[in-house]
């Protein structure tokens, strides 16, 4: 399941960050199936942020955090395990469409482009024990307190990007956290 619903000041949109979401997406996944749920950062003060990661991780507690320009990206599983297969991203060089779908960079150019597999690993932030720490004591958001709605609409011009980014640099994990045990060394 992915999603991207971008302005969390919408009317609704916030309904797709609340734990009764979370939990009524878990109940559709396939054995081994995961969710993705961009997090835009830009619309969160460090509160609110740390509530919807929290939310999340309380449905889905084997999560991790991946970087994705102004946004961040979760990914979690309703799987005892996450972790990525280091011959499954190598695979990206090799395979033309996933090549050709990866061609592009945040920044840097070619040399940085994402069908490289350690540009692509290097997007790696955090996994479920670092985001648990991140998030400790944080709020769950729920259905019947909608408060991001109106909190994000009031505040979007307030948004504390520095805090959020250096509460999730105090936080990050190397990439070896992330990789399977048949992990190539040249990705760590």
């Amino acid at each position: 399941i992915s999603i991207e619903v971008g302005q969390v000041f919408r009317p609704g949109i916030a309904g797709f960050y609340t734990h009764e979401f979370y939990r009524r997406a878990r109940q559709r996944l396939n054995p081994g199936g995961g969710i993705s749920q961009f997090v835009p950062i830009t619309f969160f003060d460090l509160d609110e942020f740390r509530t919807v990661i929290a939310t999340f991780l309380d449905v889905f507690p084997h999560s991790v955090l991946w970087y994705n320009t102004a946004e961040m990206l979760l990914i979690g599983t309703a799987s005892d395990e996450l972790s990525l297969n280091a011959d499954r991203l190598i695979e990206i060089s090799r395979n033309d469409r996933l090549r050709k779908d990866l061609e592009f960079a945040y920044w840097g150019g070619p040399a940085h482009y994402l069908n490289r597999p350690e540009a692509l690993a290097a997007g790696f932030l955090m996994g479920s024990n670092s985001l648990a720490r991140m998030v400790q004591g944080a709020a769950i958001y729920h259905d019947d307190r909608p408060h991001l709605e109106y909190t994000t609409s009031v505040n979007r011009k307030t948004r504390s990007l520095p805090e959020i980014v250096g509460l999730v640099r105090n936080h990050l994990d190397p990439i070896p956290a992330i990789l399977d045990a048949s992990a190539d060394s040249t990705l760590a």
